[in-house]
């Protein structure tokens, strides 16, 4: 009983931080973690045990998590500042100044700036990295399938997507069409993200898991004697749906990822979409060529109409940009530079400045580049350095450890798998996973998925999914 209340509400956190409220905050954060904190409850009965912690990967996986939760809570705990964004303090009104914490437990040692900021960040990458090592010993103990993680995650994309082209069609002003998420003016919101680039980061992951499950259900129903193309026909249209809204968000980078993401999984995966796509005239009725090609053409046609109809918002953006002669790309290597700066600053070291450090420190460091006297940021649009700046190089190398481990162990058994020439579908999904990271970590150069809790939330399912995969010996 306990398995399935923590595998239900592992699927109700990937459904509702995505659908819920996306990248907004305040109380439209809390269901998620909500029924995130029952899957962690119920998961830790689980895997808290002798057989939980058996395996090699898994002692890594474990020795890391713990590493990062105990980084981030002593730097909430030894806090060197107490910050004051706009208040009057013992009567005195302090705008945007930070106040030695006279409190602080260990002076000597590493510390953070803030403590309601720290908390803001800690709330959701703390219990994420816990559910991701409860997946791993999960998957690895064959109490939760990937595909179920996979599948949800995919459907959520779905109808994220299809919300955000619906939106686009009616002209809203709001997230829901609702003034409540009208974030300061900002009509580029796409679904339930309040920026374009942010939805085609958590979209383009969902296209690559998606393009796999179409592959492997569609080569699943080939093998059947009662052949049907409805499931294939369903998650065709899906795929549509994404893709289309990963297109039309209207982010510049999100069109390049969502192109590049289709290249990679296409050559991937060329010899299996050829051998199904010949073979998957046995699922239509006439069992003739010409209906495959009917249904292909017509999928192309709607998904091409569906682009002319509001291609209006990508192009013009893309003439804005040239316009400006790309003052966006300019503006973030300028960003890139204050950041360069904070790590050049003695006081960073092996633990960085804290989590949630960075909007803080901002405005103290952004004179020191010229052409970023009036900006204000509290994302930094580079994932990579905004990790490095708040958590110091030994916590980006746990992250790293755990990110590129993960690839590492799907990369290992998907040529295992292929020399001992079994299990394909789960291959397929493996090379649909690993497109994933590869797209969002570029992505991350210029825009801020990792710090996005519903996309944080789902990168950690999917690495779960990676650290839980037992070895395949040829």
């Amino acid at each position: 009983m306990t398995r399935y209340t923590a595998i239900l509400f592992l699927i109700l956190c990937l459904f509702v931080g995505p659908t819920l409220a996306g990248s907004y905050y305040g109380v439209w954060r809390w269901p998620m973690l909500f029924f995130l904190a029952i899957f962690l409850i119920a998961g830790a009965k689980i895997c808290l045990n002798k057989k939980g912690l058996a395996g090699f990967q898994i002692k890594v996986l474990f020795v890391t998590t713990i590493s990062l939760c105990f980084q981030g809570l002593w730097m909430l705990f030894n806090r060197k500042f107490t910050f004051f964004e706009n208040e009057v303090h013992q009567g005195v009104h302090k705008v945007w100044q930070l106040e030695p914490n006279l409190d602080q437990v260990a002076p000597s040692l590493p510390g953070g700036i803030d403590f309601y900021q720290a908390v803001d960040r800690l709330s959701s990458i703390l219990p994420s990295l816990l559910a991701l090592f409860f997946i791993a010993v999960l998957v690895r103990r064959n109490k939760l399938s990937p595909k179920v993680i996979i599948i949800t995650i995919f459907w959520t994309g779905v109808l994220v997507a299809l919300l955000g082209i619906t939106q686009r069609f009616m002209g809203a002003k709001g997230t829901f069409w609702s003034d409540t998420f009208n974030f300061d003016g900002r009509n580029l919101f796409f679904g339930t993200y309040r920026s374009p680039g942010i939805a085609c980061c958590y979209l383009n992951l969902c296209l690559a898991l998606g393009l796999s499950y179409l592959l492997v259900t569609t080569r699943k129903a080939l093998q059947l004697r009662k052949r049907s193309p409805v499931p294939s026909l369903c998650i065709s249209l899906g795929v549509l749906i994404i893709c289309s809204g990963s297109i039309l968000a209207g982010s510049k980078a999100g069109l390049v990822f969502t192109f590049l993401t289709i290249i990679i999984w296409s050559v991937w995966n060329f010899s299996s979409v050829w051998k199904t796509l010949m073979n998957s005239t046995s699922l239509l009725p006439d069992n003739n060529p010409r209906e495959r090609n009917f249904i292909i053409g017509t999928c192309g046609i709607i998904f091409v109409v569906t682009l002319l109809a509001v291609a209006g918002t990508v192009m013009n953006r893309w003439d804005a940009s040239i316009e400006s002669d790309y003052q966006t790309l300019q503006y973030r290597g300028l960003i890139n530079q204050v950041q360069y700066e904070m790590i050049s600053d003695p006081d960073w070291g092996a633990y960085g400045f804290g989590a949630g450090s960075f909007a803080i420190l901002f405005p103290f460091y952004k004179n020191e580049v010229p052409g970023l006297e009036r900006a204000n940021t509290f994302y930094s649009h580079n994932d990579h350095l905004q990790m490095l700046v708040e958590w110091g190089w030994f916590g980006t190398s746990c992250f790293y450890l755990i990110l590129i481990g993960g690839i590492h162990l799907l990369l290992r058994n998907i040529i295992s798998k292929r020399k001992s020439k079994r299990g394909k579908s789960d291959t397929i999904y493996s090379n649909g996973i690993v497109v994933a990271f590869i797209i969002i970590s570029l992505h991350a150069f210029v825009d801020f998925p990792y710090q996005i809790e519903s996309i944080a939330f789902t990168i950690c399912c999917l690495l779960g999914i990676a650290w839980g995969q037992k070895h395949v010996r040829t």
